[in-house]
């Protein structure tokens, strides 16, 4: 145990003094800092009858842990969970140790690992406090749940693939088992959306806030826990954690007991692991692909010139699963829709606002950077401006599907006119084309930098700033005229005219190779 505890020490150590001898990290950390104590600081919480009710945020509290919960352990039943790198797996494996102890160790270096995860959730202070009155320990218990509960899921992950990974009929039953305890959730869900349009939603956020959903495995106990905090119930908040506690020593007691080797079935998740560090420190774009990929049609034959690369990249969608939206876009369209559906009485402003700021999230690089990385996109004897575009042609379709998707649900409930959705997509699609211009100026000019956190530091900094002129004009022209489809068809061509100019400029990106460090 001494020597656990001294590498426990010495990895605390040596990361401390790694922050301390890099100053971008150093920058970084503080950037992120001063940006947090901005929006605690100037946060403005709405009177007392004009709040939201608290069932909503207990509502959603529930959807994102849950939503966490699920999936991690459909990841881990796929591709492995695994708490340990590869250092672990060289040095502390073959270590005169007893497996019992090896896990105690990586149960605690995850739990720490699972807190920073979530350290998003405190920049949403802002709007939490303005409508939920949500204070800043409100938002650290919820913050600390959101963390035990990507823990608990990675260890159950981790216990459910040691425990099936001998068999495939065994991990196709387990994830049959999920799916079915998520369709069970759905049912208990249903009778609340049948008291009528004007109640279904309050009716539906009261249920998941409710007693029943608390006895959802590890979310709903997690949720119960911090509402218990947020009310002051302490036998509430002491009566949940006690159940995840007990949940937690179960399977540790079930790796430890049943699976006495469990080296092995965490072997290759930390391989995957790192493989994909290794990547990101090298600059290279690793895809995450699932285990069996069924090829069908092979074989492009479609297009002439660049336009390959855009056949090409839907043929990898095709075979990568992901069709034409991803995990993340999904996950974003569907908080979007929940957010509407509580904000539909303010209009279509709140969305707007709330989708562009995770528009700026899930927009990255995508299937063109990657061609960036190979040599044919340079070898082909056309002009730059229109490789560029083909090789981008495939993010578009994308942003343009995604606009649809999320903006004719969100209509409806808002009651928008046909004119006004139009607007609506037109004003996504601007901003979608203005990030993909910046992801192209950042590439062109910061191509060569591998360190993550400056590059994701000098990313989020040059998109907010293109981001500024197209909403101050949007509110400038809606402010003068109040119509709403002129200010988000103006606002869209400003941000496709700036978008286009951006990605005319950076067209020589594809005629040297030595600008991508190839």
């Amino acid at each position: 145990m001494r020597a656990i505890c001294y590498l426990s020490a010495m990895r605390l150590k040596n990361n401390l003094l790694d922050w301390l001898r890099r100053p971008a990290r150093l920058v970084a950390l503080l950037l992120f800092a001063a940006l947090l104590l901005f929006s605690m600081l100037f946060a403005r919480s709405s009177p007392l009858g004009l709040r939201r009710p608290r069932s909503e945020l207990g509502a959603m509290i529930f959807l994102l842990y849950a939503l966490v919960f699920v999936a991690n352990i459909w990841q881990g039943l796929q591709t492995g969970a695994s708490f340990y790198s590869m250092a672990d797996v060289h040095f502390l494996f073959p270590a005169p140790l007893s497996p019992r102890r090896v896990l105690l160790y990586g149960l605690l270096r995850q739990a720490g690992s699972s807190l920073l995860i979530g350290f998003f959730l405190l920049y949403q202070y802002s709007w939490l406090h303005s409508l939920y009155g949500v204070w800043p320990d409100w938002l650290a218990a919820i913050l600390i749940g959101y963390g035990l509960c990507i823990f608990c899921a990675q260890l159950t992950a981790m216990a459910l693939y040691s425990l099936t990974s001998k068999s495939e009929r065994a991990r196709l039953a387990a994830k049959a088992a999920l799916l079915f305890l998520c369709a069970l959730a759905a049912l208990c869900l249903l009778p609340a959306l049948f008291y009528g349009q004007a109640g279904g939603l309050a009716a539906a956020a009261e249920r998941l806030d409710g007693l029943l959903f608390s006895f959802f495995p590890v979310a709903g106990w997690l949720k119960g826990a911090v509402s218990g905090y947020m009310s002051g119930s302490f036998w509430q908040q002491a009566g949940f954690l006690l159940l995840f506690a007990a949940y937690v020593a179960a399977l540790c007691l079930l790796i430890t007991r049943l699976q006495p080797d469990f080296y092995e079935d965490v072997l290759l998740a930390a391989e995957n692991s790192r493989s994909a560090i290794t990547a990101k420190k090298e600059g290279r774009i690793q895809e995450s692909l699932p285990r069996h990929i069924r090829l069908g049609k092979t074989g492009i034959s479609r297009g002439t010139g660049a336009g390959v690369f855009y056949y090409k990249q839907r043929l990898e969608d095709r075979r990568s699963r992901f069709f034409m939206l991803d995990t993340l876009s999904v996950f974003f369209l569907v908080f979007n829709w929940g957010m509407t559906l509580f904000q539909r009485e303010n209009g279509p402003i709140p969305l707007l606002i709330f989708s562009t700021y995770l528009q700026l999230f899930s927009t990255g690089g995508g299937r063109w950077a990657r061609e960036l990385l190979l040599p044919y996109v340079y070898l082909l004897p056309e002009p730059a401006a229109v490789k560029l575009f083909h090789i981008c042609r495939e993010s578009l379709l994308r942003a343009a599907v995604e606009a649809v998707i999320l903006h004719l649900p969100a209509g409806l409930i808002l009651g928008l006119s046909p004119a006004q959705m139009l607007g609506c997509i037109a004003f996504r699609m601007g901003f979608a084309l203005l990030f993909l211009a910046g992801n192209i100026l950042i590439e062109r000019v910061l191509g060569g930098i591998h360190n993550r956190t400056v590059l994701m530091m000098l990313y989020f900094l040059i998109l907010l700033l293109f981001c500024i002129p197209g909403v101050l004009l949007a509110v400038l022209l809606y402010a003068a005229f109040e119509n709403l489809v002129l200010s988000l068809a103006v606002s869209f061509l400003f941000n496709a005219a700036v978008s286009a100019l951006i990605a005319f400029l950076c067209r020589d990106m594809l005629s040297y190779a030595e600008l991508n460090q190839l």
